[in-house]
């Protein structure tokens, strides 16, 4: 599933893996439909990873035979993950002032780099989330 050269800090290669693994749902329904809770689960760490500000920003259109229910994406569109800057429920108090910090009032960046920042620590969270949901053991 995860290509050999898949490099987990890029969203590109996180947007291709999530196409992929959408292919793979459609065109093998009768395997999907076994285990669908985990194809689900698997293409919505990947589309999070492919798209870090959804449900803002820009994003495709997926095939809505994929579920939300159960998965990380659930998780975002209920504010439990919140978009591309919070990466878990129990995000502590000081990195959530970082962020507050680097934000005025009407949502646009002041501080990018600490934006950039959080981008990454939520590809690396998106990484292990779905490397333990894959069995990938660890690069």
């Amino acid at each position: 599933m995860v290509p050999p050269h898949f490099n987990p800090s890029s969203s590109l290669a996180w947007a291709r893996l999530a196409q992929d693994i959408q292919d793979w749902i459609l065109d093998y329904p009768l395997i999907v439909n076994l285990s669908k809770r985990w194809y689900h689960q698997a293409f919505w760490l990947a589309f999070v990873g492919g798209y870090p500000d959804f449900p803002s920003g820009q994003w495709p259109s997926w095939d809505h035979s994929i579920h939300l229910e159960g998965t990380i994406a659930e998780r975002i569109m209920q504010g439990a993950v919140s978009r591309s800057i919070e990466l878990t429920e129990d995000i502590d108090d000081e990195k959530e002032a970082e962020v507050k910090d680097a934000l005025d009032t009407s949502g646009r960046e002041v501080n990018a780099s600490l934006l950039v920042r959080r981008r990454a620590e939520l590809l690396e969270h998106i990484w292990t989330e779905f490397r333990a949901h894959i069995g990938l053991p660890g690069w």
